[in-house]
């Protein structure tokens, strides 16, 4: 079955997936917050719970998909082992952004793991990119249109959101080269490049996760947060 791989998501996932493969160990369930019709699940070879406001009828066989938003999640205190939300904070007004993390948090018993584009680097290349689309008559998509409208969130930002969680330790990683990160939207909006790499990117996932482990250098678009719970 071909999968509607984007070559960005590869770039994101990556990280994502080293992350997930080092810090859970035990057959706990998995649930990302805004995770799409496809997701981590796409990538990890198991079940993940997948949280969204909807979904499309063709979703990733291993994602369970619950309907919801992410400030009220209809889950225990600790119900998962991990928590993963990527690409999601951006698309939140500032002044909520502490609690839709706290609210991430309080479901997960081991970790978090958030990733967003973050700040005057990761703003550029969106207005770069929309400037690219508006050259060549082309629509502007809903999560470039939201990423103009609403700040981008800075590293401090999220960092002062982490410190106010009780038994919480982060660590931040850069992710994806600024270049790269243009690079990639740009393909995948350029319905013959994607057209042509498709194929690949289904039939050689491995090997595309293996080659974009070395996107993350120099003035990265996007930075991940893993939160560990000490408690």
């Amino acid at each position: 079955m071909m999968h509607p791989f984007h070559l960005n998501w590869f770039t994101r996932y990556s990280l994502a997936v080293d992350l997930f493969r080092e810090l859970v160990r035990g057959e706990g369930q998995i649930l990302e917050v805004g995770s799409g019709s496809f997701g981590l699940a796409a990538f990890v070879d198991r079940q993940v719970i997948g949280l969204d406001a909807a979904f499309e009828p063709d979703r990733h066989k291993l994602l369970s998909p619950v309907r919801g938003h992410a400030g009220i999640l209809p889950f225990k205190d600790r119900a998962f082992e991990a928590v993963i939300s990527l690409d999601l904070i951006e698309h939140i007004p500032g002044a909520e952004r502490p609690r839709i993390i706290a609210e991430m948090f309080r479901v997960c018993a081991r970790c978090l793991i958030i990733a967003c584009p973050i700040g005057v680097t990761a703003a550029t290349c969106d207005r770069q990119f929309a400037d690219w689309l508006a050259g060549r008559g082309l629509g502007v998509p809903w999560w470039l249109e939201e990423h103009l409208q609403t700040d981008i969130p800075e590293r401090q930002e999220i960092l002062s959101a982490i410190a106010l969680l009780p038994e919480a330790s982060v660590k931040v990683i850069p992710n994806e080269n600024s270049a790269i990160h243009t690079m990639a939207v740009i393909a995948d909006h350029t319905p013959e490049i994607l057209d042509a790499l498709r194929p690949s990117l289904n039939s050689n996932r491995d090997e595309w996760l293996n080659l974009c482990r070395g996107v993350n250098f120099g003035e990265c678009y996007r930075e991940f947060f893993v939160v560990s719970r000490s408690g």
